[in-house]
């Protein structure tokens, strides 16, 4: 199996302080992690280095996502769950690319809450709520996405792009005429503007 970077595992950290219902989970994901030692390695449990990496807009999603699959009797966090938090977060980056590509958000969160009811349900849950391997498959893919982009950390953005290539939810974008390639442009746009945004306010 994988190693799971440094990077991915200060994120998991984050969400472990923001979610106690995860912990458990994490915890199997933090023994995936490289064990040499390196500068890309884990060698931090500081809250504070956690926080500079991981975006809060994406901190918040994930738990969000732990809260709304307990709710559901779902004992698996899906990648349905994030995309579904993400875009319920209003002026949140996915829902500003949603926009910027001309779709129909309201639509797109019907569909999107459709696919998740039909999700195996879990009777009598008792909050014993797992990260799904999908789910780690796509965290993965953004940390590839950001590292390719030269990011240290791993923005709500681009896991939103790495989200879009979920199977089940590349369904749905498919359906809203939802290219890559233009996904890719619009978030590539976002991101020029909030930096253009930061360096103005320097």
């Amino acid at each position: 199996m994988n190693s799971i970077s440094a990077n991915l595992n200060v994120m998991i950290k984050a969400c472990e302080k923001a979610s106690k219902i995860l912990i458990r989970d994490f915890g199997e994901l933090e023994k995936l992690q490289v064990s040499k030692k390196g500068p890309r390695d884990f060698v931090t449990n500081s809250d504070v280095k956690a926080e500079k990496i991981i975006i809060e807009e994406l901190k918040k999603a994930i738990t969000d996502s732990d809260a709304y699959a307990l709710a559901r009797n779902h004992n698996f966090i899906m990648p349905q769950h994030l995309l579904l938090t993400l875009l319920q977060q209003s002026g949140g980056s996915a829902e500003l690319a949603l926009k910027g590509l001309g779709s129909n958000l309201n639509r797109f969160i019907e569909e999107l809450n459709h696919q998740v009811d039909e999700l195996p349900v879990v009777r009598h849950n008792v909050g014993d709520v797992k990260m799904s391997p999908e789910l780690v498959r796509i965290l993965k893919l953004a940390e590839k996405e950001s590292n390719k982009r030269g990011d240290q950390y791993i923005s709500s953005e681009i896991a939103f792009l790495a989200l879009s290539q979920a199977p089940n939810c590349q369904e749905i974008f498919k359906k809203h005429g939802i290219t890559q390639t233009a996904l890719e442009r619009v978030i590539d746009e976002l991101r020029a503007v909030s930096y253009t945004h930061l360096r103005a306010h320097e």
